[in-house]
């Protein structure tokens, strides 16, 4: 038999195994602008969502700027600017740029954002190499000075990531290079705006990588204070605020489904004889082992496991029946004494071993029973330790029924009515 009072190797590599992902993450570095999923998806989902704003406010104003460009070229008088068809320059694209815009507030149309804005750009670009102004041709006005402007939107204002940006960018210069020589422009000329384009694509782009790298660093940041705060930092589970916030979304959930939720605390027996016996320092490693315990048997995807306090654990079980959370309970005891944690300090046994209480019910909607639902499990703990511990008990089937559970609470204040 073993016990614990020694940090072995095996225990330092689960503390080093506790690491967030965002951790993980920050450890493993992202200088391709690239995380793993699921961090990925969820930074993308969150840049996406801050972003919105200041995204429609940039599409608006290039809009506005776009009309206002096609009003000047449609009412200018004097040569070189005014034509039957110099307003199609910037008409097409500020209408786009309105049709994008409205597409940020369709839910369904977010996903398509980012060829949207590709398309827009390059729209933009070929607009001023297609319906270039008459005054072009009289050396009066260069498209040139517009091109840049665009580049600039392109990476610095639509809400690009980095590696469409990019692309788009790529793709705009190479039009403009291509539209020079169709034209028969000098090339020298040529020469010159590519040189100008390159230079602006360069700078844009190591701007735009800078910002995304360091909205990344901030967003591992965020998520690393954020497992923090709901991790117990001795047993790296979940601690008693994160499993009150996912009660919360899971009470929800199983209200809207229609399917029974289980909770589950478990207890270490005699732990204080245990710290008594072995001290705090191996006490901590007992609560540590239990906890892996605890947490093993959260397998399905909807389950949850969490410190409650102490030596309490709580396990959310969503789907559970009372029957069936009893099972895994016991099953979880039994595991705990396949552990063989030596403890010499036990009248129960000369293993470390758990006791459990288990309560299951079906939410309603609009009926907030949660603590209904602790109560019965904890009373199922209590009676469960008062047979001799090393048992899990559970609540009365008939509890199942939140309406049950409201005649329970009512015959309870009448007996302390009558107590009186």
């Amino acid at each position: 038999m073993l016990a614990l009072p020694i940090q072995t190797t095996d225990a330092l590599d689960d503390d080093a195994s506790m690491q967030s992902i965002y951790q993980k993450q920050q450890n493993d570095g992202f200088r391709r602008l690239r995380f793993r999923q699921p961090l990925e998806g969820d930074y993308r989902a969150q840049l996406l969502s801050k972003g919105m704003l200041p995204l429609r406010l940039a599409l608006l104003v290039a809009a506005l700027v776009g009309f206002a460009l096609s009003a000047m070229d449609t009412f200018s008088h004097g040569p070189g600017f005014s034509g039957d068809a110099t307003h199609l320059r910037t008409l097409p694209v500020a209408t786009l740029l309105c049709l994008l815009l409205g597409a940020t507030y369709l839910e369904k149309l977010r996903p398509f954002l980012t060829g949207l804005a590709v398309i827009a750009s390059l729209a933009s670009a070929a607009s001023l190499l297609v319906w270039s102004t008459p005054g072009e041709t009289h050396a009066v006005a260069s498209s040139l000075p517009a091109y840049l402007l665009v580049t600039m939107f392109i990476y610095l204002f639509i809400g690009l990531p980095f590696r469409p940006a990019l692309a788009t960018g790529a793709t705009a210069l190479l039009l403009y290079a291509g539209n020079g020589f169709i034209a028969g422009h000098e090339p020298g000329a040529i020469a010159h705006g590519v040189t100008l384009l390159l230079v602006a694509n360069l700078i844009a782009a190591t701007s735009l990588y800078t910002l995304d790298y360091h909205r990344r660093q901030s967003f591992l940041r965020e998520g690393e204070l954020r497992f923090r705060a709901s991790q117990d930092p001795l047993t790296g589970i979940a601690n008693r605020g994160a499993f009150e916030d996912y009660f919360e979304r899971a009470w929800k959930h199983c209200a809207r489904e229609q399917i029974p939720i289980a909770v589950a605390l478990v207890n270490i027996d005699h732990f204080r004889e245990y710290n008594d016996c072995y001290g705090h320092p191996a006490g901590d490693q007992c609560l540590k082992a239990v906890a892996r315990v605890v947490d093993d048997a959260s397998q399905r995807p909807l389950d949850f496991a969490a410190r409650y306090g102490g030596e309490d654990f709580v396990l959310l079980l969503p789907g559970c029946n009372t029957c069936r959370a009893r099972d895994i309970v016991d099953e979880l005891r039994r595991n705990v004494i396949a552990s063989v944690i030596e403890h010499a300090g036990s009248p129960t046994s000369a293993l470390l071993t758990v006791s459990g209480g288990v309560s299951s019910l079906m939410p309603r909607n609009g009926i907030d029973d949660r603590d209904e639902l602790i109560r019965f499990a904890d009373e199922a703990l209590y009676n469960a330790k008062s047979d001799g511990r090393n048992r899990v008990a559970a609540a009365e089937d008939g509890v199942a029924d939140s309406r049950l559970a409201n005649v329970i609470r009512l015959a309870d204040v009448r007996k302390q009515f009558a107590s009186r």
